[in-house]
């Protein structure tokens, strides 16, 4: 009725780089360990889970500019100042992240057809920044102390009931709530704030031989409290934020092989903190991130249609996607540039706009033999912003990955073992 689970993994890159030259600083390194304990029984169920992440970052020099000349001057260059040398160390500037996370998962089954869930998460973040230019004061320097300083705690609270009314339709109730606050020192990025949303729920799902059908609606509240000096004056603003969520889907078994797919929702966000009252360094984006107080809610209205065919010969999925936000909240960059005490750098602002992302997904997978089997995938992502009929900026470039996977995975098998060879290409973002 026991079981357990430990798991490590560690990792050192060295300098990163771009297809002609090398890019200074962008070494790194990090490790994660994790433990899981586990009870079975015939009616209650428990899983205890731990894991640490830890990583060290190098941020590329080149990005951490002095003056408002020679930020103009890397924008015009073709190849950085300094390109540097292949290397393993890192140097400022660089961030130190680690995210610590404790769960429980209990369960319980009341009977063969009704099964309660109750999960239980906590998480702790820490971000440490450290920048390219030194304390003026000496003393302060010799410390070797981070520039920025953000520490963040997180309490999640999950319960549901699952149950099964007959072998064709199940219900899922639940309830959700979170818990998350901040401190920081040294500059300013974000201010401290206190976050509290819950939520109820239920989804529904229908099943026969040939069809599928699922339905759900939910409802979210959200207060944010915020801590913030305005003219050396602490202010205590407090936004809440509600709204309904729905979500429908439906599929079709065609045959033995083809299964079709539709599905149509809405879902919604509150803006985050960064997005409302960011103000300063983005020390990793190397860039001056302002946020907007007066930001609203992000509603996004989608529907997806998907077919998937599956044989001995090959696995296909192919799926289309629509989404409409009404207040899309996007980074953009803003002109002029800002000179601060620690260098100059780009602007970008936080801003609402009605939008639209489609596109397609694709999935190919064929086996070559016993042991080999040849995968292909690839994605198609269009954004528009429909108050200035422009392209959106910041999609992610479309991409193609190829992959053959070598295997000996059998079921039965004491020992498995695998390799793949992996092609990525990333198109030019127009």
């Amino acid at each position: 009725k026991w079981a357990y689970r430990v798991h490590g993994t560690g990792r050192i890159n060295g300098t990163q780089k771009a297809p002609n030259y090398l890019i200074k600083n962008t070494a790194s390194n990090e490790y994660s360990y994790s433990a899981a304990l586990g009870y079975k029984g015939e009616k209650f169920e428990m899983d205890l889970f731990y894991t640490k992440y830890s990583t060290n970052l190098g941020i590329f020099t080149g990005s951490h500019i002095g003056n408002l000349s020679d930020l103009n001057a890397a924008f015009t260059a073709s190849v950085p100042k300094d390109t540097g040398v292949f290397t393993y160390k890192l140097q400022s500037p660089r961030q130190l992240v680690q995210h610590d996370l404790s769960k429980v998962h209990l369960a319980y089954n009341w009977n063969k057809n009704i099964k309660t869930t109750l999960v239980y998460g906590y998480q702790f973040n820490l971000r440490q920044e450290y920048d390219l230019h030194k304390a003026y004061n000496d003393s302060l320097a010799a410390l070797n102390l981070p520039a920025f300083e953000l520490n963040l705690w997180t309490n999640s609270l999950d319960l549901k009931t699952e149950i099964q009314h007959s072998k064709r339709f199940k219900s899922i109730f639940g309830v959700s709530g979170l818990q998350q606050s901040n401190a920081y020192s040294g500059r300013f990025f974000i201010p401290n704030f206190k976050k509290l949303q819950f939520g109820g729920y239920y989804l529904g799902t229908y099943e026969n031989e040939k069809w599928l059908f699922d339905f759900g609606v939910r409802y979210d509240y959200s207060k944010l409290d915020v801590f913030v000096y305005k003219n050396n004056v602490l202010t205590n603003p407090r936004k809440q934020f509600q709204n309904p969520s729905v979500t429908v889907g439906l599929s079709r078994l065609l045959g033995h092989h083809w299964i079709v797919r539709l599905n149509a929702g809405t879902a919604w966000r509150p803006p985050s903190i960064n997005e409302l009252y960011s103000n300063g360094l983005h020390h990793g984006a190397a860039s001056i991130e302002i946020g907007d107080a007066t930001l609203k809610k992000e509603i996004v209205y989608n529907a997806q249609l998907g077919v998937q065919y599956k044989s001995h010969i090959a696995k296909v999925d192919v799926s289309g996607f629509y989404n409409y936000f009404d207040g899309y909240i996007n980074l953009q960059p803003s002109l002029p540039p800002m000179l601060t005490i620690v260098g100059a750098f780009p602007v970008f602002r936080y801003v609402q706009s009605n939008t639209q992302i489609y596109g397609v997904n694709g999935r190919l997978e064929i086996p070559v033999g016993k042991y080999v089997t040849y995968q292909f995938q690839g994605n198609l992502l269009f954004g528009k912003d429909l108050r200035s009929n422009q392209f959106l900026y910041g999609m992610p470039s479309n991409r193609i990955t190829q992959r053959v996977r070598f295997s000996t995975v059998r079921s039965g098998s004491k020992l498995n073992f695998f390799a793949e060879v992996e092609l990525l290409d990333v198109f030019k973002q127009k």
